[in-house]
């Protein structure tokens, strides 16, 4: 459970008396009408005898104000969906899912395993501050950690690692096969997080948070623009997350992030990314493994505050780095092209248990599994989308090329060894391990290359209906030594 305590956020002096000025119309209309009703039967004694003498006796009769009440449409949040461009939710011909900023405020979302806790086609296979904890199912199959997870639409390679869910506007989720949009990928999905981006006003909100038994949160998020005619944008954030969890183990979290933008031309815009997190867990365990369980039936769960840590010295510590830039040009008001770079590096390091359940009356073993590793993603890509009609059909048409390396290092080999038994009812008995582990040797493990062009073409005929047509050209090439 979390409690945000404190939160402030700042608007636009402007913005605010525009919003209390329209509260106050809408009462003061609210207030004369219902002045209006009164005077009325004040001024007619005879309807309010009548009303009176339609009651029965003892009968009170209440006579109620009529109420408008007026709402905005809201637009369908965008959805970057690769080759078919960036549609509305409802514009796009797939079984989408969009977890916008005011919902991961709202739900106090640390964890991307919690962010669609509330769908039942995802499952998360692990907890907030473990191993797994960025790690899901999507309709029963797991995502692909090179190509299923993307920043704005580019790859970002996840493993073992999180992104800090507070410096995102949305995070979207594209259930299914997505091959032709993405390239290779896993069936059952791809997740795009979408970065927060510069404000036309000025926006500042901080808040503070406590969650589990110990563990306390900061974080400010602040925008704008600057400079003649407001031609720079910006949206900065920071969060600081530290403190000791429900089950033994404790956090230290700091994440910074940093979107700016630049109008070069009415028509032109440059745009720029960063963002960095360091996280480090220290204590706990990462998971419960079945393969040499034996019995018909698992046995009862024990409780979520019991610490099954049976080895001091485990940690897991990770470091993440995202940097892209880009140029959008809106060509006229139905052609866009842009062209956009990025690059990332994630950066691992660990010392973990594994429990490897064996009967039903609890009894384990803990596995100690240390290693270290680190990756490199660099993507470039370009696009140019618009619509055309040619007769009765409508097209809206995507071009797009793009071009991706990834570089994986990592220690010659990983310590993974067997270092004792417990059970799990009883006090855990401490356990040691005399061997040593050297993480500072590291070497090419892993590099590929994918080159992709594209092009898809949605035609609308007959208001009502539509066809898609699409075409992806990959070529792949990976180079792996063990």
């Amino acid at each position: 459970m979390r409690i945000c305590f404190f939160r402030l956020r700042v608007l636009p002096a402007l913005l605010i008396g525009a919003g209390v000025l329209t509260a106050s119309h809408a009462f003061a209309a609210d207030e004369s009408n219902t002045n209006s009703v009164n005077s009325a039967n004040n001024a007619n004694p005879a309807n309010a005898d009548a009303k009176t003498q339609s009651a029965k006796p003892g009968e009170v009769v209440h006579s109620l104000a009529t109420f408008t009440v007026q709402g905005t449409r809201q637009q369908a949040p965008k959805v970057s969906s690769g080759a078919l461009g960036t549609r509305s939710d409802l514009e796009t011909p797939f079984s989408t899912r969009v977890v916008a900023q005011q919902e991961l405020e709202d739900r106090q979302v640390k964890a991307l395993g919690k962010v669609f806790a509330e769908d039942a086609a995802v499952m998360s296979l692990g907890d907030t501050y473990s191993f797994n904890a960025y790690s899901i199912n999507v309709r029963g199959i797991p995502l692909d950690d090179y190509n299923g997870y993307k920043i704005n639409g580019l790859p970002f390679y996840m493993t073992t690692v999180e992104l800090p869910v507070e410096s995102f506007e949305s995070i979207q989720l594209l259930k299914g096969a997505s091959g032709f949009m993405y390239g290779f990928g896993a069936p059952g999905g791809i997740i795009n997080f979408v970065t927060k981006k510069p404000t036309d006003t000025f926006t500042f909100s901080a808040d503070v948070g406590y969650s589990s038994d110990g563990v306390f949160s900061e974080h400010i998020d602040t925008g704008g623009r600057f400079g003649p005619q407001s031609m720079f944008g910006y949206r900065f954030n920071i969060t600081h997350e530290q403190g000791d969890t429900y089950n033994g183990s404790s956090v230290l979290r700091n994440s910074e992030s940093l979107s700016l933008d630049a109008r070069l031309t009415k028509s032109l815009t440059w745009t720029f990314d960063g963002l960095y997190q360091s996280r480090k867990v220290d204590g706990g365990i990462q998971d419960i493994m079945l393969s040499d369980f034996t019995g018909t039936s698992v046995p009862r769960a024990p409780s979520g505050r019991t610490n099954l840590s049976a080895y001091d010295d485990t940690f897991f510590n990770s470091n993440v780095y995202f940097l892209s830039s880009g140029l959008h040009w809106q060509i006229d008001p139905v052609w866009k092209a842009s062209i956009d770079y990025s690059h990332s590096k994630d950066e691992r390091n660990y010392s973990g248990q594994w429990l490897d359940l064996l009967t039903p009356q609890g009894d384990f073993d803990t596995y100690l599994n240390r290693s270290r590793g680190s990756s490199i993603y660099d993507v470039v890509q370009a696009t140019l989308e618009g619509k055309f009609s040619t007769g009765p059909v409508d097209h809206q048409v995507v071009l797009g090329a793009s071009e991706q390396w990834l570089t994986k290092k990592t220690v010659p080999s990983s310590l993974y060894t067997d270092i004792g038994s417990n059970n799990l009812y009883d006090p855990i008995t401490q356990l040691t391990w005399n061997g040593t582990y050297d993480y500072s040797q590291q070497y090419n493990n892993f590099n590929s290359q994918q080159k992709s062009l594209f092009a898809s073409d949605t035609l609308s005929f007959l208001k009502y209906w539509s066809i898609l047509a699409g075409i992806r050209y990959t070529s792949y090439h990976q180079t792996s030594w063990t």
